[in-house]
């Protein structure tokens, strides 16, 4: 459902924006093709990232980026604008918040240097919706700066921002405001003869405004409507239904509404009905139904997870990508004129030596210093051109280490999501049971049968003792976790060795099996109790561990690809005391790495990894952390054998 008002708020956006429709998508690439000028062209492709905006995301970001960088090429500001929020909106649509935030904030900027009000008005209404979720007063402040600028204009759109004013104003429960900008915002849908998608939206909103004020009776009356125009807002009557507790309503259109909502893939909207559901039946006593829908909403959040990640990824890729052809085009047009310049010169002292050889030896000699000057001037170009390839390389390097470290967290984000649905089974298991249980000691006490019902007590008892434990355990998971990906000064603090260890294990683990459900390995952790605490940055140590951990299975994943049915993948993990420190060692039987290549594999953008599955920095980023915290970092491995890492940290 949220996708359908996204939808609508754009749609209804674009008709203030253009002449030329969005729906004839072979008339837009006609318009590229015959284009005859810088605008016209970057109009063509501001047209065509519109239109593929909710139909194919890899078009959408394709024509986006190529048209961003036409429109600076050529300092067309308001095209630029434009491009910077269609490509924000396409990454709030596959879950990237952060950098349709950083593209908001491109899109202001552009706005504000150029003075373009209208374009700056709705790149402050879609701020204020960014921030409405966790911080309404940003979100206020946004709106309002917005509605300042529609109405000292008030020939422009003021659409969306009503809208979201709406919103904003039934989020903090000021209902009349909510009313009133809903009823300017159908005002201007009337005044347009806006499309059915739209009169839809606003009557879902109206509807839930009623529901806030308990006017139950004109909520129902809005919710129908609106679902009548599009199905899209069933879940709308469910919500309704189940306010009035008639159950059995609140299933039927809770249901109805999850079928398209899996058939067009809209994850948050499987999630959100099913845990409705979920609560619906357990209301209603049925376990059966309570368990299906727990576990689709797991598996919609699992698959959530791994598609915003993957998204996320590509899209930051592809955005850095645009960006960096971007400034090579910029650099080749530079060395471009740089080269005409060069054989202008060259030219002007070939014409030289020809008037000093005819006229007189002292042209030659003034020739000849000439020449000088332009060699030193050639010298300061080439030092010029090598400063900016260095700065160049010092650019690339950084964003290869952030890919190593974004890689990284992936791994541990897929293995935390596995790792801590093992309790959240047990507890959702236990709580079931003594649902069953609780209800036969009611029947049992009805019947007068005290022992039997002080034995099922017992039983609930040791359940709810399984369900703290588990729970405990998720819990401990989650604040680790929050304790590795935390920002701050980066100081060492006291450290268990082992516990880092035991859950990096873990974790690599069932990130892999995340990616790949047929893989399977046999991994022990060999931890010595009597090592001590130390200290050091937990992040960075952590960090290490999880990429030889990572590799090891890698590798004996790729053996067991390759190898006969006999062949056991195996990983082991061990700590242990040493003079003045302690050793981790990370050990498997893969395939080991060949001798040819054991002396370079700490250094930076060297991997064995096939290309595009490795970048060649986790050894290298390793081996740095590890000599930062005083230590050491080997390596032994044979060939057929297995390889073996051995990292040395010390006590003080």
């Amino acid at each position: 459902m949220k996708r359908v008002l996204l939808i609508f708020l754009v749609c209804f956006l674009n008709c203030s924006l253009f002449s030329q429709t969005i729906k004839d998508k072979d008339s837009l690439y006609h318009k590229l093709a015959q284009a005859k000028n810088d605008s016209a062209r970057v109009n063509a492709l501001l047209g065509l990232c519109q239109y593929f905006l909710f139909k194919n995301a890899d078009s959408n970001f394709y024509y986006g980026y190529k048209g961003l960088s036409e429109a600076r090429k050529f300092h067309l500001p308001d095209q630029e604008a434009w491009f910077l929020f269609y490509l924000s909106v396409q990454n709030a649509n596959i879950g990237n918040q952060v950098k349709r935030y950083e593209l908001l904030l491109k899109a202001l900027k552009v706005t504000r240097d150029n003075n373009l009000s209208l374009t700056k008005g709705q790149i402050l209404a879609q701020l204020g919706k960014f921030y409405a979720d966790f911080d309404i007063a940003a979100a206020f402040k946004y709106a309002y700066e917005a509605k300042d600028i529609f109405i000292k204009n008030p020939e422009y759109d003021a659409s969306l921002l009503y809208t979201f004013l709406s919103i904003f104003h039934l989020k903090t429960k000021q209902l009349d405001s909510a009313q009133y900008y809903a009823n300017m915002l159908q005002s201007l849908i009337n005044s347009r003869s806006q499309t059915a998608m739209g009169k839809g939206a606003l009557n879902s909103q109206f509807g839930d405004i009623q529901m806030a004020k308990k006017n139950y009776d004109s909520a129902l009356y809005f919710y129908r409507i609106s679902s009548r125009i599009n199905t899209g807002y069933l879940y709308n009557l469910s919500k309704y239904f189940k306010e009035i507790k008639n159950y059995d309503s609140a299933i039927w259109y809770a249901e109805a509404s999850l079928e398209p909502a899996i058939r067009f893939k809209e994850y948050q909207d499987v999630i959100d009905i099913s845990k409705s559901l979920s609560e619906l039946y357990l209301v209603k006593n049925n376990a059966t139904k309570v368990n299906h829908y727990n576990r689709l909403t797991i598996d919609y959040q699992d698959s959530l997870i791994l598609i915003r990640n993957a998204a996320t990824f590509k899209a930051i890729s592809e955005y850095d990508q645009k960006e960096t052809a971007y400034e090579v085009d910029l650099a080749e047009t530079a060395l471009r004129n740089k080269i005409k310049i060069i054989g202008l010169l060259v030219g002007l002292v070939i014409a030289l030596i020809i008037g000093i050889i005819i006229y007189s030896n002292y042209q030659t000699q003034k020739k000849a210093n000439d020449l000088l000057e332009q060699q030193k001037l050639e010298i300061k170009l080439e030092k010029a051109k090598s400063d900016e390839a260095l700065e160049k390389l010092k650019t690339t390097q950084s964003q290869l280490i952030q890919a190593e470290k974004m890689a990284s967290l992936g791994e541990l984000t897929a293995g935390i999501a596995h790792e801590i649905q093992n309790p959240l089974n047990f507890v959702n298991n236990f709580s079931e049971v003594c649902i069953e249980l609780l209800q036969e000691m009611k029947e049992e006490l009805d019947k007068g049968n005290t022992e039997d019902a002080k034995d099922i007590a017992t039983d609930v008892i040791q359940n709810l003792d399984k369900i703290t434990y588990h729970g405990k355990r998720a819990d401990s998971i989650v604040k680790g976790m929050l304790q590795h990906s935390r920002s701050g000064t980066r100081q060492k603090e006291l450290t268990d060795i082992n516990e880092l260890c035991d859950e990096y294990l873990r974790l690599a683990y069932h990130g892999l099996r995340a990616k790949d459900k047929s893989f399977n390995a046999n991994f022990e952790m060999n931890a010595d109790s009597t090592i001590p605490k130390l200290k050091l940055v937990q992040q960075d140590i952590g960090r290490v561990i999880l990429n030889l951990i990572s590799n090891a299975f890698y590798a004996v994943n790729e053996r067991k690809k390759q190898a006969s049915t006999d062949y056991t993948p195996s990983v082991t993990v061990s700590t242990r005391s040493e003079k003045n420190g302690v050793a981790i060692i990370v050990e498997d039987n893969g395939a080991g790495i060949p001798k040819s290549v054991q002396q370079k594999i700490f250094q930076p953008f060297f991997t064995t990894k096939p290309a595009g599955q490795g970048t060649g920095l986790g050894l290298s980023l390793s081996y740095d952390i590890i000599k930062a915290h005083g230590g050491s970092i080997d390596m032994e491995s044979k060939e057929g054998e297995g390889t073996r890492f051995f990292i040395y940290l010390p006590t003080s």
